[in-house]
């Protein structure tokens, strides 16, 4: 992940059978941070995801940050858990989390964490704001 007003991270990780393919793309304005995160998040692409936030994304009290997985194709246990670490990063810094665009096939590995909480409100009767 690159920083600037956008950013993008490719290539997160490799597995066993070659490279995974996993971008996030970091849309920053003022205190609000809009994340949208595409291709696989997994045990693999995982621990490369949350070095690059780590270093990208938090601002410290009154961010907002909007997780938006509409183009995640996949989210196991691990990627969740990932997600997870980022709610307990923003909010540790007293920030907010929302998360928009979780789809039926992510709900799963999702609600495992208790990433469900965080669902944004407007987009369908699954979701609310914290």
């Amino acid at each position: 992940m690159s920083d600037g007003n956008t950013a993008a991270s490719g290539g997160a990780g490799a597995g066993p059978l070659g490279e995974v393919p996993f971008n996030a793309y970091l849309v920053k304005a003022g205190p609000d941070i809009l994340l949208f995160l595409e291709g696989e998040l997994d045990l693999f692409t995982a621990p490369r995801f949350l070095e690059d936030l780590d270093r990208a994304v938090f601002a410290g009290a009154g961010t907002h940050l909007q997780l938006d997985l509409s183009r995640l194709t996949f989210l196991d246990l691990p990627g969740a858990r990932a997600l997870a670490r980022v709610s307990d990063l923003v909010r540790g810094e007293g920030g907010r989390l929302s998360v928009t665009g979780l789809d039926e096939p992510r709900l799963p590995a999702a609600r495992a964490v208790g990433l469900t909480r965080y669902l944004a409100a407007g987009r369908d009767d699954r979701d609310q704001t914290t």
